[in-house]
């Protein structure tokens, strides 16, 4: 017996309630018409027709809905923006602290009674963290976040006055010495809470919804857990003092100034991430098991890479650096964990200036018991407490949680960001974005390897004074460690520097008969020393004469300028570079091109190598 054929013609865009009403009266009329024919608004079947519009009209909207929360960009429900957003890797924020630079005071005094040397040998010494209170909000708090070394002179933050004078031998009996750290707003609070099952990815929540961040977590045996993006990341950056006794050849090195910290990267089993919940409250997620490698420095080597004997690909090696699927450790049941956290910010962290006065705590990595007589005992003592500290300017950059369209635009920028390193832009923003305790680095510029899966970056620093010079070997051992941590799997660095090209100016002028031409003179010579001042030149860069000119003409008192000679200056005895570069030849239509080699002009010493006639 044949099979009677029951297909039927149904539409499917239709989803509001009068398509769908009109649907199914057509579907009646068309299918039924012998069975059902009265379509009258009070009749039975009509409530019912009207009663299965009204049940797909819902589901409908509700369909519509469930699909428009799950895209970010249209999603309505905080609830949702939040998930979402978390699922983009980014940590909205339910307070943003401001931000100020400290200037910190204390006294020091001569080296004898004869000299007018300052003695460092008092120079305090503190660890980041220092709490400073407002003078007129004493709940607003600020802590710094750098060390501050008084012993550290060569740098731009460091300045020192004549604080007293001896009267007998006329020469400075205390000297004031400052120093300028950042600081950020944050009242340090620390909870215990102890773990009562041990279990794998075991959460913590703690019970306040203005948390800043999250500093430090110990257990009760002073092991230190550390805070990564994802579980399955096992090593973390972290870095110690330069110092002498820790490494001479990278403490004193050439060229640039020594930095503070050496930056290091280990593997660590003890590790958790950070999220925030619906509330704003602030959850720590630990691992899933015991991880088998202890804490340690990572140096790649076949003994640390190797999880197993064998691997498939390539990958798997590669990923055996940095990850493993034992997702860290979880702490036991009765362990304590001593979590540090810093909360506040808002509006009310925005203090005015010279408010922030009062010191509340400061950890000093030296004491009096470094010395050995009672003299310098006391006179250690004398000098701690002269320490004194002040904010020269507003702190600024307090508000309050972001919003829900805050939370969405800013977790669809960071996740384009992807926080990876694949560009030359990215490694231009990158290299320039290393904290400065790890080392000073100005300039810089990017070149992919020919042939080769490399990224050579040349960079260039600044000496004490301001003046180009290439990076020492502490700074390019931090920045290779630092752009590890960022950078693809497949992409070696090369650390290399670039070259200067000392510079010397002679131009003619012409001035103004009403003006005092020696008056212009010295005008013109200050715009050129603007013209080239060295932060305002990047590497590759070239000598633009036309905009040169442009500029000295403007001046008041100036006439015209001519013959304006650019030449090269490479005699090391005198303190160029040795680069000899034939500027004659580099120059073409008014334009001085640095070499092909990525190199950057310096007018070195702009009170001597400027030389002008004026008539």
């Amino acid at each position: 017996m044949p099979t009677k054929d029951v297909s039927k013609e149904v539409l499917y865009l239709n989803k509001d309630f009068v398509s769908l009403r009109n649907s199914l009266i057509n579907f009646a009329k068309i299918y039924f018409p012998d069975s059902y024919n009265d379509f009258n608004e009070s009749s039975l079947g009509m409530m019912f027709i009207e009663m299965s519009a009204y049940v797909g009209d819902v589901l409908s909207y509700y369909i519509d809905s469930t699909l428009k929360e799950s895209f970010l960009n249209y999603a309505e429900e905080k609830n949702n923006i939040i998930y979402l957003a978390q699922g983009f890797g980014y940590k909205y924020k339910t307070t943003v602290p401001a931000t100020t630079n400290l200037d910190v005071y204390q006294l020091l005094p001569p080296i004898g009674t004869n000299s007018s040397e300052i003695d460092f040998r008092f120079a305090l010494k503190i660890d980041a963290g220092m709490t400073v209170q407002s003078e007129n909000f004493p709940d607003v708090q600020f802590r710094t976040t750098e060390p501050i070394d008084f012993s550290i002179y060569d740098n731009g933050d460091f300045l020192a006055t004549v604080y007293s004078v001896d009267t007998n031998t006329n020469l400075p009996s205390m000297y004031l010495v400052k120093k300028t750290v950042p600081a950020v707003a944050g009242n340090i609070t620390s909870t215990n809470v102890t773990v009562t099952t041990t279990e794998q990815f075991t959460k913590i929540t703690l019970p306040y919804s203005d948390i800043i961040e999250v500093l430090d977590v110990y257990d009760d045996n002073n092991n230190k857990w550390y805070e990564v993006d994802y579980l399955a990341q096992d090593t973390v950056l972290f870095d110690e003092e330069n110092s002498y006794r820790y490494n001479s050849e990278l403490y004193t090195g050439t060229g640039s100034l020594a930095p503070q910290r050496i930056l290091k990267m280990k593997r660590v089993a003890k590790r958790y991430i950070t999220r925030r919940n619906n509330d704003g409250q602030v959850e720590l997620q630990f691992g899933a098991g015991i991880s088998a490698y202890p804490d340690d420095v990572l140096i790649p080597n076949p003994t640390t890479v190797k999880y197993n004997n064998t691997f498939s690909s390539f990958t798997d090696l590669a990923n055996s650096y940095l990850n493993t699927r034992t997702y860290g450790a979880v702490p036991l049941a009765g362990t304590v964990l001593t979590i540090r956290y810093t909360r506040g910010g808002g509006l009310q962290s925005n203090v005015q200036q010279s408010d922030l006065t009062k010191i509340k705590n400061a950890v000093y990595k030296n004491s009096s018991d470094d010395y050995t007589s009672p003299a310098d005992k006391n006179m250690f003592t004398i000098l701690q407490r002269s320490l004194a500290v002040t904010n020269p300017e507003p702190a600024t950059g307090g508000k309050g949680g972001e919003t829900l369209e805050e939370i969405r635009q800013n977790a669809m920028a960071y996740f384009t960001a992807q926080d990876r390193t694949v560009t030359d832009s990215d490694y231009l923003v990158r290299t320039l974005s290393m904290p400065a305790k790890y080392g000073n680095i100005t300039k810089v510029s990017i070149e992919k390897d020919a042939g080769n899966f490399a990224i050579n970056i040349y960079t260039l620093g600044y000496d004490s004074k301001n003046k180009l010079v290439v990076l020492n070997n502490a700074i390019k051992q931090n920045l290779v460690t630092y752009l590890k941590h960022y950078r693809d799997l497949t992409t070696a660095i090369n650390i290399k520097d670039a070259f200067v090209i000392n510079i010397g100016i002679k131009f003619n002028m012409i001035a103004i008969s009403k003006y005092n031409k020696n008056d212009v003179l010295l005008r013109c010579i200050r715009e050129i020393q603007n013209f080239f001042n060295i932060d305002n030149w990047q590497i590759g860069q070239p000598i633009i004469l036309r905009d040169l000119y442009e500029r000295l003409d403007k001046l008041e008192g100036v006439r015209t300028v001519s013959n304006v000679e650019i030449y090269n200056k490479y005699d090391p005895t005198l303190g160029y570079s040795n680069n000899f570069y034939n500027i004659a030849s580099a120059t073409v239509d008014g334009i001085i091109y640095p070499s092909a080699d990525p190199s950057i002009f310096e007018l070195k010493y702009p009170n001597i190598d400027i030389e002008g006639l004026a008539r």
